[in-house]
């Protein structure tokens, strides 16, 4: 379980790189920076949420 929960973590900090480093790469604005920050961390979130979904179904 621990090492689930440590993939799992380590999958969304993957993620979270990547999208910080792409949206860094466009816009260097304050306010725009806000927006997709948020952005950033709902599609974080999401993968996280499709991947607990694909886990769930294979243990059912």
């Amino acid at each position: 379980q621990q090492i689930a929960d440590l993939q799992k973590e380590n999958f969304n900090l993957k993620l979270r790189i990547y999208f910080l480093e792409e949206n860094a790469k466009k816009y260097h604005n304050g306010e725009e920076q806000d927006i997709y920050q948020i952005n950033i961390e709902l599609k974080v979130e999401l993968e996280s949420l499709k991947k607990d979904l694909v886990d769930k179904q294979e243990l059912l």
